[in-house]
């Protein structure tokens, strides 16, 4: 490991270097009597908050002050001006969803507000097979009918030009709600979309039902001050948090400032078992224990996400939504139905890919820099899934393309030095693909069939001036030993959570320990799960994930003396909460 006074390097069991920055005395001890939190979590606030107004913004996560002035947000105060007249003449507004976790938490939070204040709406989520990604033909068509003059879309319509101006030809004045890349910029009659704005602000990483939140936020202080809600009920801002926390953890979006402090707040609200709709699914998935952000990516997300892939796609919507009429258990049962349907598709997809990659030598044909694998018997909503699973096991960037009922329909996900939107954009100006975009890691994309080659050709083309980056260094965030790993750790460990991109969670190293009692467990039988016991006879129990047959496994298997580095979790099993330590690495010694 790399301290501050040599520059060690350990090279570890998986081939990487493990690197630390042991923070400097003065500074540890102040953060440590400061926020009174044991050593190894003193270390890691000192290594990644660097200021007093840094560690303040820890301690003190005001919402409201987080958000300050939301009108620096391009376009915010005149949607909100022109739905507000909307509102004074009591008109139905029209909200489009985009069908993932992020546009329909975004529809259900918008809708919920609408109707607590008295105003109805019209949803329409769009169908992935029928409708395609955004904004549709079939969608104004449904807005129209239904005598709508203003839509709000939600996730999509940034770069839906051609719609949009459909919309507009028909009256129908469209508000855009959206954080993806502006490339073919629409013009509608506003658009909230911090990737527009040319100064940065704390608005920059939200998602779409973060910007919701702020826009509903934003209204309902318009609402206040002009006496709107008087002799009304005040709708509670906060119980919308709980969506807003579903759809940011699951849309990936960095978790540091405006957004941790939203999803903190949330997973509060989510605990209190307001929503119906989750509290349904959750007993349904028989979580039983305080959800944390692991359990929405890893159990509430998926399975709202299952009815925009393979699904119903309003299904997800629905069980977010307050309608009355809306028959909870029924729709938790189908979104827990589509997500087993899901992972066997993706099971079976995936282990086609694997095979597909090794008997066709797809890499080195690419020359090793990256994947495309088209299939007519993968189902479009699973593809984004492989695109990802194949990305994490080969590091390089992945193109997948379901070509399901003779439509072409691609999903991209790339390493954090390849810009996915950049590629997608170069590619539809060269008319290779017909439509797409994204984010800088993940898109998706629609490709005429015969284009397939010269897509492959172009690919080549582009990624061959990209420099690729082996990352083989594993970041140390604390070193401890077994006796500091308990539950005063992880209570203070939960000051700097929720985890996920930008705020990872920490990495600890417990040094000098042997492996006990291994078993190889879990369905699979791919988990080794161990006892480890340090030289004063101090034991821990620890799991290693998907470890049997790799470096990892062997290495406990065969009992070496060790260091290891990982996770230290609540373990949470047969209503039983237990502290342990998940491996990601080891050197033996």
């Amino acid at each position: 490991m790399e301290t501050k006074k040599k520059n060690l390097q350990y090279s570890s069991v998986c081939g990487l270097n493990w690197s630390y920055k042991k923070p400097e005395n003065r500074h540890l001890d102040f953060v440590k009597n400061k926020l009174k939190v044991c050593k190894p979590i003193a270390e890691i606030i000192t290594n990644r908050y660097h200021t007093k107004e840094d560690l303040n913004n820890l301690i003190n996560s005001s919402l409201i002050e987080s958000i300050s002035d939301p009108y620096i947000l391009k376009d915010l105060r005149k949607s909100i001006d022109l739905v507000y007249a909307f509102f004074i003449e009591k008109k139905k507004i029209g909200i489009l969803g985009d069908y993932d976790v992020d546009g329909c938490s975004s529809a259900a939070l918008i809708h919920n507000y609408f109707m607590a204040v008295g105003i109805a709406t019209k949803v329409y989520i769009p169908d992935r097979i029928k409708d395609g990604y955004g904004l549709s033909e079939n969608a104004i068509d449904y807005f129209h009918y239904n005598k709508i003059e203003l839509l709000i879309t939600l996730d999509c319509g940034t770069n839906d030009y051609e719609i949009i101006n459909i919309a507009n030809q028909k009256n129908i004045k469209t508000i855009v709600i959206d954080h993806h890349e502006v490339k073919k910029k629409a013009k509608p009659y506003s658009i909230i979309n911090p990737k527009q704005c040319d100064k940065p602000s704390q608005f920059d990483n939200l998602s779409t039902v973060g910007l919701s939140f702020i826009f509903v936020f934003s209204l309902h202080q318009r609402l206040i001050e002009t006496n709107y809600l008087k002799n009304k009920k005040k709708p509670d801002l906060r119980y919308f948090l709980d969506l807003v926390a579903l759809g940011t953890v699951c849309d990936l979006v960095p978790l540091n400032g405006l957004n941790r402090v939203l999803v903190k707040k949330g997973l509060a609200v989510i605990n209190k078992k307001s929503s119906v709709g989750l509290a349904t699914l959750v007993e349904k998935l028989k979580i039983n224990y305080k959800i944390s952000e692991d359990d929405i990516g890893f159990f509430l997300g998926p399975c709202i996400n299952a009815a925009g892939r393979i699904g119903n796609s309003y299904l997800g919507f629905k069980l977010l939504s307050k309608e009355k009429n809306n028959n909870i258990n029924e729709i938790a049962d189908k979104l827990l139905k589509y997500n087993l349907e899901r992972k066997t598709l993706e099971q079976v997809a995936f282990s086609n890919a694997l095979d597909d990659i090794e008997r066709n030598n797809i890499l080195s044909k690419n020359e090793n820099l990256f994947i495309l694998i088209e299939n007519k018997y993968w189902h479009p909503g699973i593809v984004g899934i492989i695109a990802n699973r194949l990305l994490e096991k080969y590091q390089v960037p992945c193109f997948i393309i379901s070509s399901y009922e003779n439509k072409s329909r691609g999903s991209v996900r790339t390493p954090h030095f390849v810009d996915t939107s950049h590629i997608l954009e170069n590619l539809l100006s060269k008319q290779i693909i017909s439509s797409g975009g994204g984010h800088k890691m993940a898109g998706g994309f629609v490709v005429n069939q015969k284009n397939i080659e010269e897509l492959r050709k172009a690919l080549l083309v582009e990624l061959r001036n990209i420099k690729f980056q082996k990352d083989n260094i594993l970041l140390i965030d604390a070193v401890t030993d077994i006796s500091k790993i308990n539950s005063k750790l992880l209570k203070d460990l939960s000051l700097i959570s929720p985890f996920g991109i930008q705020n990872k969670e920490p990495i600890f190293v417990i040094k000098n320990v042997r492996p006990l009692f291994n078993r190889i467990i879990g369905n699979k039988k791919n988990h080794i799960s161990c006892v480890i016991e340090d030289i004063y006879g101090l034991k821990l129990k620890a799991v290693a994930f998907n470890a049997f047959e790799n470096k990892i496994g062997e290495s406990l298997l065969k009992k070496n003396n060790m260091h290891v580095a990982g996770k230290i979790k609540h373990n949470k099993w047969n209503d039983k909460v237990e502290v342990q330590f998940i491996i990601s690495d080891i050197i033996l010694i």
